[in-house]
């Protein structure tokens, strides 16, 4: 998710609030596989992005103690160029 995402308004959901909102937002679901002791490809079945749906997504994953850490670099939909991500998670006992 984009940093600085507000909720709407007022709903329903303004065209122009609906517009930044899905601008700022990933999602996807699909099968994927380890390759290694730090890399997973996820096939993206079903995705925000049609043009990511029927792909190959390739992460690169380390795991320190109880936090995750997924880096990686991919096009971003509509404007083609290249985006850089992390995304860390920390898992809660």
């Amino acid at each position: 998710m984009g940093e600085g995402r507000k909720p709407p308004v007022s709903l329903p959901i303004s065209t122009e609030e609906g517009a930044k909102l899905y601008a700022t937002m990933s999602a996807f679901d699909g099968t994927y596989k380890i390759e290694g002791e730090t890399n997973f490809v996820v096939h993206v079945e079903n995705s925000w992005a049609p043009s990511w749906s029927g792909t190959d997504q390739h992460r690169t994953f380390r795991i320190d103690g109880n936090n995750l850490t997924i880096t990686f670099v991919t096009k971003a939909p509509g404007t083609g160029q290249d985006l850089s991500v992390t995304v860390r998670g920390e898992r809660l006992e």
